[in-house]
């Protein structure tokens, strides 16, 4: 009888690997909506705002890269970790995003970025919690496969 190597699921969700989802989700969000800034006419939340055709393509890209960066990421660094860790680790990268943000958003990205506000544009600019939902798409394939 040959023993058939199986994958260890129990592994656990390092610090490291929240930091890096974080910054690899982050950089989505950056080069979405850098590449179709112009195309963006309303930065609102109603979903007459969301679905118009500048925003549609910025979170086209977005979750393109994102789901494409958890696909690798669960392919390689994140491939023993269980299917629940994986939603638990890219829920956390996504509120990190918030948290930087707001940390340091102000004082590097703008001066009128003040708490309250950072937090409204990182929502706009995640789409709320679809991002994390394609990151966890993205990376349940990559754990699949």
């Amino acid at each position: 009888m040959t023993d058939v190597p199986t994958r260890n699921r129990s592994a656990r969700l390092r610090p490291f690997d929240v930091a890096i989802l974080t910054i690899g989700m982050g950089i989505a969000v950056t080069i979405s909506w850098v590449i179709f800034f112009r195309r963006v006419d309303s930065y609102s939340l109603d979903l007459d705002s969301m679905i118009r055709p500048g925003r549609l393509l910025v979170y086209a890209t977005q979750f393109l890269l994102v789901g494409g960066f958890a696909y690798a990421l669960a392919r390689g660094r994140l491939r023993r970790l269980a299917a629940p860790t994986l939603a638990a680790g890219v829920t956390s990268g996504w509120l990190m995003q918030g948290v930087v943000l707001t940390v340091i958003g102000a004082p590097l990205v703008a001066n009128e970025l003040d708490p309250e506000i950072a937090w409204y544009c990182w929502l706009v600019a995640t789409a709320g919690p679809l991002q994390p939902a394609v990151a966890f798409v993205g990376g349940w394939f990559g754990l699949r496969s």
